[in-house]
């Protein structure tokens, strides 16, 4: 199995998914590695059986199922001077970030989103994984932008604000022919499903609709 971000899925789909293994189907060996920018490359060469991330999946010559939906916020040390407060985009851009670059072989949303705005983003420290949170944003100016799922698994001391570019995204999981008729594939896969369809999870806001109604927003 690969992921696209290991820490991400590691955190928030594969523990239930392991430990529901461990219990219907103990002789079951899952090797787990982190698919960077080659996930479709390594499930065409054979070398993975399932890929699990946010790929957009164009080719006819993979399957594809969605798991789960998420979005972005915002996160920081408690008593950070933007903490519990609406984000303006402004005081967002201006303040300094630690980014998290995926390793370099993944582009965030919110990140294309400050692109096609014109917009530059503070960036003061780059990190490869969600994982150097833990240990950067406790005690320092820093804020970080991260999927909402994972904010409060950062640490104790950070804390979670709605981000002014929350920008929805969707995680799924993808495979080939080789493995689509398979029985144990077919049990592995519903299993996913079921547990990523069973998570909790707390959807942006929907805008109020106080005052006289403008003009319909095109569509997206």
């Amino acid at each position: 199995m690969c992921s696209s971000d290991l820490y991400y899925e590691r955190s928030i789909i594969l523990p239930r998914t392991i430990g529901e293994i461990r219990k219907r189907a103990p002789r079951l060996m899952v090797e787990i590695r982190t698919a960077g920018g080659e996930g479709l490359a390594t499930l065409k060469r054979g070398e993975a059986d399932l890929l699990v991330g946010p790929y957009e999946v164009q080719e006819e010559s993979f399957y594809h199922r969605h798991l789960l939906d998420d979005h972005y916020v915002c996160v920081m040390q408690r008593d950070h001077p933007l903490a519990g407060k609406r984000l303006r985009l402004d005081d967002y851009v201006k303040a300094s970030h630690a980014v998290v670059t995926y390793g370099g072989t993944w582009r965030s949303g919110y990140l294309k989103e400050i692109d096609r705005r014109g917009l530059s983003l503070n960036q003061a420290v780059a990190v490869p994984s969600i994982s150097d949170l833990t240990h950067i944003l406790p005690g320092t100016d820093l804020i970080s932008t991260v999927p909402s799922r994972i904010s409060s698994q950062i640490a104790k001391s950070v804390v979670a604000t709605p981000c002014p570019l929350p920008e929805p995204f969707r995680i799924g999981m993808t495979w080939t022919s080789r493995t689509h008729h398979s029985a144990a594939h077919k049990w592995l896969r519903q299993l996913m499903a079921q547990i990523a369809g069973a998570l909790p999870y707390k959807a942006i806001p929907s805008p109020r609709k106080n005052g006289p109604r403008g003009p319909s927003p095109a569509a997206a």
